[in-house]
């Protein structure tokens, strides 16, 4: 049986990685991609004709909606949703401003939130259905730098969403989970930001995208049914 996984946020980074990774294995899968347009070419063309990869702005309900319907007639309904997007945020506790805050509680809390209780009614419908949200490592021992005080919050909100959706779905063959990775070596962060952090991982290296996938690829499989609320750190050893 083909299963099909939609992907948000996988033109680039960990979501390019779970999309490749998971064609690979079977899966039809469906992308969703907002500003990496020359990205979104290289995948659609590495992808194939099975698959779609879509511009979709997901903090949209209207094109959230579309996207997610134009889907369904495609490829089938959604088996798996990956929700890798989410704008990564800095700003110090007095440099804050209320639109900065906002959007990243949009973009890392809210987007995902929707979108997985758009699909979860089909999910349990049928019996079988994997959702995997991304947190971060560290995020839940709620101990933020001033910089990121913004980001951790929005990802602890979202594994605390996700922890309530998986006792509520649980009896209906449906999982919800969470990735928190750890420092990845993905275009998203300033490079001297980066490897000052990347120095100090216990593991003694940045993670790559394709460990992620990787973690991914066993949280949407039939394996992985019984891990549910879970928060499953790639991090090799950072932030705990």
């Amino acid at each position: 049986m083909t299963r099909v996984a939609l992907i948000a946020g996988g033109a680039r980074g960990v979501g390019r990685a779970c999309a490749i990774d998971l064609a690979s294995r079977g899966w039809r899968v469906a992308v969703a991609w907002r500003s990496s347009a020359d990205d979104a070419l290289t995948l659609a063309a590495a992808l194939g004709g099975a698959h779609r990869v879509d511009r979709c702005d997901l903090e949209d309900p209207d094109a959230r909606e579309a996207w997610i319907s134009a889907c369904e007639r495609a490829l089938g309904p959604a088996d798996a949703l990956v929700y890798s997007a989410g704008p990564f945020h800095r700003a110090e506790v007095d440099q804050e401003t209320d639109v900065g805050w906002r959007r990243c509680f949009e973009g890392n809390l809210h987007a995902p939130r929707a979108t997985a209780l758009r699909v979860l009614p089909g999910m349990r419908a049928r019996g079988w259905g994997r959702v995997v949200l991304f947190g971060m490592a560290s995020s839940s021992r709620l101990a933020p730098p001033p910089a990121l005080a913004a980001y951790h919050g929005a990802k602890a909100a979202l594994t605390a969403w996700a922890r309530a959706a998986a006792v509520s779905v649980a009896a209906e063959g449906v999982t919800v989970n969470v990735v928190a990775p750890g420092v990845i070596d993905t275009d998203g962060m300033d490079r001297a930001v980066f490897e000052r952090v990347a120095s100090r991982v216990p593991a003694g290296r940045a993670g790559r995208a394709e460990e992620v996938a990787a973690a991914v690829r066993f949280l949407v499989s039939d394996e992985a049914g019984y891990v549910n609320g879970a928060e499953l750190a790639v991090s090799g050893a950072w932030g705990l």
